[in-house]
């Protein structure tokens, strides 16, 4: 009998905790495993629909609850809802792996464990939660966290980096609750070919229906308008630059976000800034950038710095929290985290320094290619999913 293994991610939507779960997901579906997807929200977006297209694709069963997440009400009132119908789920379903990522999903699987605790005490599944990042929301709600966090005594615990360890055990510190035995190290990973890509040529861009923008220099932006993935601060940068800088570059922002409302205001109006929807399988675009741009905050451990660097982009990233231990040690091209002024130097240099994109496209995919293949962090997890693993983990 095939072992069942839910994914609980909050919604069909652009981040790397989902991107996580769908390629753990797609790896491991096979005769020994039947995967679902689980979401806690309900998602009506394009990008959605090209989520569960290829969810139906590679015969992965999902899941979605809730309510959408369209306002702050909605968004609260979404969390009860899914914590109920999660806990029909399980007791129907009765999945021997519960995989939670983030904190969102973290709290409504505690409330229904909890519950399906209440209903069925026979039903102990093994729970395991991946930290995806190193800025967690339990420290600042602390009665909250300690009713979400208590509930994960001795579950399965995975960093993605060293920041997110430091992060995980000064959150258990502070909600006063000992961090789990069952702690490991797993670092998200991506496909690596065997050579640096070619790079490619506008066609792409065309077949998206994209601007080309042949003689420019062309930085990928792509993630959410947040403060997190410091959206503000890459405009800002660009603001100060001259009007002849500007119109030397083209900044292509795949993403949604409050802060894209940024760029209707004066200062920002006129930047060479073009936005783009969320498009699924983004790294099939990499080759035709120049740069990757990074100025987020505080990060787990980036996949887009990792596909961009095993596609020969080079990234452009601040030294933030979990970012900085995707990029390689004395990256030319790191500048201080919320720092404006310092990327601002670092945009000038990859205009006035055109030839040194080459090496350190070398230098990046050496350092992904080396430390986060993903095919190791795959037979990472199918151990910890292993029945073996099940057995020590409800024996100790």
């Amino acid at each position: 009998m095939k072992r069942k293994i839910f994914h609980i991610i909050t919604a069909f939507q652009l981040g790397g905790a989902e991107k996580v779960a769908f390629a753990l997901a797609k790896a491991i579906s096979s005769e020994h495993y039947q995967v679902s997807i689980v979401t806690i929200y309900k998602e009506y977006t394009p990008f959605a629909q090209e989520l569960r297209d290829e969810l139906a694709k590679n015969h992965i069963g999902w899941f979605e609850l809730g309510i959408s997440k369209t306002n702050t009400l909605k968004r609260y009132a979404g969390l009860i809802v899914s914590s109920i119908e999660l806990t029909r789920l399980l007791l129907k379903e009765k999945p021997e792996v519960i995989h939670s990522h983030t904190d969102f999903p973290d709290m409504v699987l505690a409330n229904a464990l909890r519950l399906s605790a209440i209903l069925n005490h026979s039903y102990s599944p093994h729970i395991v939660r991946t930290i995806h990042n190193t800025k967690l929301l339990w420290p600042h709600y602390p009665n909250v966290g300690k009713w979400v966090e208590g509930t994960f005594i001795s579950d399965s615990v995975v960093h993605i980096s060293k920041d997110v360890e430091q992060a995980y055990l000064a959150m258990r510190s502070t909600l006063g609750l000992n961090p789990s035995p069952h702690q490991t190290f797993i670092t998200n990973g991506v496909l690596v070919p065997s050579k640096v890509p070619e790079r490619s040529g506008p066609n792409a861009l065309k077949r998206l229906g994209l601007p080309v923008h042949e003689k420019k220099l062309k930085l990928l932006f792509a993630g959410r308008f947040v403060e997190q993935k410091g959206f503000d601060i890459l405009l800002d940068a660009l603001s100060r630059l001259s009007k002849e800088d500007q119109n030397r570059i083209h900044v292509y922002a795949f993403g949604a976000g409050h802060q894209e409302k940024l760029l209707n205001e004066k200062a920002y109006s006129a930047l060479p800034v073009s936005i783009h929807t969320p498009v699924n399988n983004l790294n099939n675009l990499y080759p035709v950038f120049d740069y990757v741009i990074m100025p987020s905050r505080f990060e787990g451990l980036p996949l887009v710095a990792l596909e961009a660097a095993a596609s020969g982009v080079p990234v452009i990233g601040s030294d933030a929290p979990g970012l900085r231990e995707a990029l390689p040690n004395s990256w030319t091209l790191q500048f201080a985290n919320n720092s404006v002024e310092e990327l601002v130097k670092k945009i000038l240099l990859i205009l006035n320094k055109p030839k040194m994109r080459d090496a350190l496209s070398a230098e990046s995919y050496d350092f992904v290619a080396k430390n986060f293949n993903l095919l190791k962090s795959i037979d990472r997890y199918k151990q910890l999913y292993s029945t073996k693993s099940l057995r020590s983990l409800h024996e100790a």
